[in-house]
């Protein structure tokens, strides 16, 4: 399997695990529109650290999997779970502004 690939199926699963904790987990969505930001500003900062932690593996392919295991998979779940809340937000805004 190349880079790309495996990069897809990370991605892929990623955003399952995200969809999964948005459906089975609804209490933890942030309330209001202060909330979803910080939530959203944060899971981009946290996306920064992805290309810092692969640079950090130097080449090893066990640190490489533990960069990506334990750094990439949490922080792209958190991006793709931040973005799924802001939707829902706007779209129960758009919803209150119909009626």
């Amino acid at each position: 399997m190349n880079g790309l690939a495996a990069a897809n199926i990370i991605a892929v699963g990623t955003a399952l695990l995200a969809a999964w904790s948005y459906v089975r987990l609804p209490g933890l969505a942030p309330s209001g529109f202060r909330g979803v930001l910080v939530h959203f500003v944060a899971s981009m900062l946290a996306l920064q650290l992805i290309p810092i932690s692969l640079a950090a593996a130097n080449g090893s392919p066990y640190r490489l999997f533990l960069a990506v295991m334990l750094v990439g998979l949490p922080t792209l779940t958190y991006v793709f779970l931040a973005v799924i809340w802001l939707f829902s937000f706007v779209q129960q805004m758009a919803r209150g502004m119909v009626r």
